[in-house]
């Protein structure tokens, strides 16, 4: 009997340590990297960072690019 409450009370601490490192490494810094094949440098920034579930967050886009922006045919993805 006491050898099955070391063993289950070990199992939960095991699972509520892997909980809260994943916690953790969700609350990292947003980073942004450029697509494959587009040539030019964009700059990303958002506030906050990291965005809040279910509240506003503002993306400030800057950089030159290499081909014009068709309004109607460009597209901008996130994701």
């Amino acid at each position: 009997m006491n050898r099955n409450f070391i063993f289950v009370f070990i199992l939960l601490a095991t699972f509520s340590m892997t909980n809260a490192v994943q916690y953790q490494f969700r609350k990292r810094k947003t980073e942004f990297n450029p697509c494959p094949g587009i040539k030019g440098v964009i700059d990303v920034t958002v506030a906050p960072d990291p965005p809040i579930s279910e509240q506003p967050a503002t993306y400030t886009v800057s950089g030159t690019l290499s081909d014009d922006i068709t309004a109607g045919r460009t597209v901008v993805g996130i994701g």
